[in-house]
Order: C-alpha cells, then sequence, then structure tokens
C-alpha cells in the first residue's frame, strides 16, 4: 500500500515560519496513520 499526505492553504496561513511546525505535524500524523494501517515505521 501506498499512501500520500498534503497540506495546502493560503499563503497567510501558510507561512515560511510555519513551515517546520507544519512539517513535525505532518510527520506525526503519517506516523500514527502508518501505526493504524499496520504499516512499518521507517
Amino acid at each position: 500500500m501506498v499512501t500520500a499526505i498534503s497540506v495546502s492553504g493560503p499563503a497567510s496561513r501558510v507561512t515560511r515560519e510555519r513551515l517546520p511546525e507544519i512539517g513535525r505535524r505532518v510527520t506525526e500524523t503519517a506516523r500514527e496513520l502508518t501505526d493504524l494501517l499496520g504499516g512499518p515505521t521507517p
């Protein structure tokens, strides 16, 4: 199984300053979904 997650939003909310925080949240959510689906965690 292959999955993907994307992030989109207005530039006023997805700023360069917020990218590290957004990246951490996406990574955490991806790990949680991988665990729920029974996939391997890299």
